[in-house]
């Protein structure tokens, strides 16, 4: 489970309250190992802990010894899996790459998403912005002619 995107805001670096409650969920039938892209390690169990997480089996570091000619996901799993013997029941993940990156291995994933982040100009680092309020406005109007224009429409009352 990351703890970027799911335990924690990847801006900002708040606590995610939501993906907290899935971690408890979660702790309480499964073991879990957690994974960071920090290399502190003390700032990050530090951070856990004052968020009561503080029930995982693992933590995996930012700094592990990673295979470049795989995906970021294929090497973590075949590094948990053969340097640490974890045999993994499922992933969570927070991304529809990733969730595919898995997927294509074979082993059941999770994706955690917030509604935040249902479209890809809502993610952070996006170079689109939100459109004003005068260009919702121009759009609900325009869709709202077309639909009194639309002659199916007319056709199910009669």
């Amino acid at each position: 489970m990351p703890v970027e995107g799911v335990l924690r805001h990847a801006i900002g670096g708040q606590v995610n309250d939501d993906g907290v409650e899935l971690y408890k969920a979660l702790s309480s039938q499964y073991g879990i190992v957690l994974t960071t892209e920090q290399t502190n390690k003390q700032r990050m169990t530090d951070w856990l802990d004052l968020h009561g997480i503080m029930i995982y089996d693992d933590i995996v570091f930012a700094d592990f010894t990673r295979n470049v000619t795989e995906t970021p996901w294929a090497n973590l799993i075949r590094y948990l899996r053969i340097s640490r013997g974890y045999n993994l029941a499922m992933c969570v993940v927070n991304g529809p790459q990733d969730a595919l990156d898995v997927l294509q291995l074979g082993i059941p994933c999770l994706m955690f998403s917030q509604p935040a982040y249902g479209l890809p100009e809502w993610l952070p680092g996006s170079d689109k912005s939100a459109p004003s309020w005068r260009e919702l406005v121009t759009k609900v109007v325009l869709d709202t002619k077309a639909r009194s224009l639309d002659t199916r429409a007319r056709q199910d009352v009669e």
